[in-house]
């Protein structure tokens, strides 16, 4: 979930449970909604990326480490406003796994309960990042600054703060409706895949038989039965192939998105003596484009020649070079 969406939730919730309007709370609990994503920084370095307990929605995003985080950024903050620790660690808590819980609304699975638990867990009903909250969110971000420092009404300013709250509680409440809808109706080989706009989904299948492995992605509506095929395609088991891809699904094992998704969209192509494998995850698909990890094979010795990961390919070229 992007920045500003976090930002403006934690003050509609600041506003209306807390009922606190004081600068320095605000300036406290904003940075407390956005704390577990600075974690991004830590990114920058190789060895922390190769292990997804550290990287971005690793540790960070877990109730303990929130815990742990908040209990001297509590005392920080009644050192410098004399408000009582308790209330000042529990307000640091509350904000802080606000934030994990929406992230855990999202496509990436989080360690909610490390060190107890390593399992990741989502909720799954909405994407990593929307592109209609990551323009509306900072659009309603910077419409209430201008309200508050041209009217200088705080009624106002609370208005407007209760139709962003209205706006949110039908923009999740309509994804999780979708999905109780769908989720419902799916087979165990089967995932659901929230869209970019509100009502419509894809759903992702990984089938198996006697001889071959069968990747799948559908796009669908609720409004409609029209079933659009994006993906299709299938793997035999014991061939080149299908050893080849086991080898490159172990390489993806130290890229971090293969720890958050895993909805896999393989595709195989020979060129000269090489054969490339292309992983892409179906989370993340939109206009064609979707996460994949690429490496390159030789196709004698299947020693690995080139390795990249990335999200500006788009998925049905590949697809069509096949053909």
């Amino acid at each position: 979930m992007d920045f500003f969406t976090h930002l403006l939730i934690g003050l509609i919730l600041n506003i209306f449970l807390f009922g606190i309007l004081d600068f320095k709370f605000i300036l406290f609990t904003g940075f407390m909604t956005i704390f577990p994503d600075l974690d991004v920084f830590l990114d920058v370095f190789k060895k922390v990326r190769s292990k997804p307990l550290l990287a971005h929605k690793g540790v960070s995003h877990s109730y303990i480490g929130g815990l742990i985080i908040s209990i001297p950024m509590g005392l920080f903050f009644t050192y410098i406003t004399d408000e009582p620790i308790l209330f000042s660690i529990f307000s640091a808590f509350i904000f802080y796994s606000l934030h994990v819980s929406l992230d855990g609304l999202a496509a990436s699975k989080i360690p909610l309960f490390f060190p107890f638990s390593k399992k990741r867990y989502r909720i799954f009903i909405d994407r990593a990042i929307n592109p209609i909250l990551f323009i509306i969110s900072p659009s309603f971000f910077t419409i209430s600054l201008l309200v508050l420092f041209i009217t200088r009404n705080l009624a106002i300013f609370l208005f407007i703060f209760q139709i962003y709250t209205y706006f949110y509680i039908f923009y999740f409440g309509s994804k999780i409706f979708v999905k109780i809808g769908v989720y419902a109706r799916l087979n165990s080989t089967q995932r659901y895949i929230p869209g970019i706009m509100p009502f419509f989904y894809y759903v992702h299948e990984r089938m198996e038989n006697n001889e071959y492995f069968f990747f799948t992605l559908h796009k669908k509506s609720i409004f409609s039965k029209k079933n659009e095929t994006l993906f299709n395609l299938s793997v035999k088991r014991n061939s080149l192939e299908d050893n080849i891809l086991n080898k490159a699904l172990k390489i993806s094992k130290s890229y971090p998105f293969f720890a958050k998704w895993e909805c896999l969209l393989p595709i195989m192509k020979r060129s000269d003596n090489k054969i490339i494998v292309y992983l892409f995850l179906a989370e993340s698909y939109a206009r064609e484009r979707a996460y994949y990890l690429k490496v390159v094979f030789d196709a004698s010795s299947q020693e690995i020649i080139e390795r990249k990961d990335g999200f500006e390919l788009k998925m049905k070229n590949i697809l069509n070079s096949l053909k």
